[in-house]
């Protein structure tokens, strides 16, 4: 979207290159890193959570 904005503006005053290019590998090893960190940080919480019993839980609520 930057890209497109500025490279129209940039157009208007005789530039015609654009500020950054993401290649789509890029963009989708971001994406896959995120769900990785996501998927490890809730899996240690749901870890500890599955070994507590539910009578503890609400007692220490």
């Amino acid at each position: 979207v930057i890209n497109f904005v500025v490279g129209s503006a940039g157009d208007a005053m005789g530039m015609s290159s654009g500020i950054s290019y993401i290649p789509p590998w890029l963009a989708l090893a971001s994406i896959g890193f995120a769900v990785l960190v996501g998927m490890v940080a809730g899996y240690f919480p749901a870890l500890r959570a599955m070994r507590l019993s539910p009578l503890a839980a609400i007692r220490n609520e």
